[in-house]
């Protein structure tokens, strides 16, 4: 692991926030994993000389991650870092007590709720339009990141968005202090360097080899050191897991 060593100044920041699904690593899902302390959250706070709390929470919506951030945001303090793993818009806050259940077909599919094929379908004819309405889907987005702005700029923190899903009509609105990525986004990432057939469980922490997380988690660094955007459009390990 030499060869991804690497130097980076260290920042003024006391403690790094993370919030999102599962690209952003949740310590809860990754506990038995060795390599667990080389995910990119937890390089960036080694590399940046700090620490880092991870409220992220696989599978969940962009609701859940600003419920996240409104129970949390009292925490933080000047000069803090926030950094936000942006799920597919098209992710969905049902219950409360049920919140990584964001998809449509999971949802429906849940043993709890024990719904009868019939019921499924009408479920998925009359629920699918709200599911895949961009306009209304970035209208909510945007509303968030209003709110959340405002709380940056009440506690002079900085946040550092990272794109997870390719969302072509994503234009939001200039954030006083809030960076999203540029260049792609880390699922195209995680897709490219091993897509696991369906029902197949992907073991890989937060869907990336070691070797994109220390590529990751070096982009990120240089991003809150520069207060720039995380740039995603340097090369990444390609096609190596896929090979027999």
């Amino acid at each position: 692991m030499g060869r991804h060593k690497t130097t980076i100044c260290k920042s003024s920041a006391k403690m790094i926030y993370v919030y999102g699904d599962s690209f952003s690593c949740p310590p809860s899902h990754h506990y038995h994993h060795k390599e667990a302390n080389q995910s990119w959250p937890k390089l960036v706070a080694k590399q940046l000389e700090t620490k880092e709390i991870n409220y992220g929470l696989g599978g969940s919506s962009f609701a859940h991650t600003f419920q996240e951030i409104k129970n949390s945001y009292d925490k933080w303090t000047a000069d803090d870092i926030v950094v936000i793993c942006q799920t597919s818009p098209r992710r969905k806050l049902f219950f409360k007590q049920l919140p990584h259940l964001s998809n449509l077909r999971n949802l429906i599919n849940f043993h709890g709720f024990k719904f009868t094929e019939e019921q499924k379908d009408l479920l998925i004819k009359f629920c699918s339009d709200f599911f895949t309405n961009k306009e209304i889907a970035i209208n909510e987005m945007t509303a968030y990141y209003a709110l959340i702005n405002m709380w940056l700029e009440r506690k002079k923190v900085w946040c550092y968005v990272l794109k997870c899903f390719d969302f072509k009509d994503d234009v939001f609105e200039d954030f006083t202090r809030i960076r999203f990525s540029v260049g792609g986004d880390v699922n195209y990432i995680s897709e490219h360097e091993y897509n696991p057939p369906e029902h197949v469980n992907d073991d890989r922490i937060g869907h990336l080899s070691l070797k994109n997380h220390h590529i990751l988690a070096k982009q990120v660094s240089k991003a809150i050191i520069d207060k720039k955007p995380i740039d995603l459009k340097v090369k990444f390990e390609k096609g190596f897991l896929n090979q027999e």
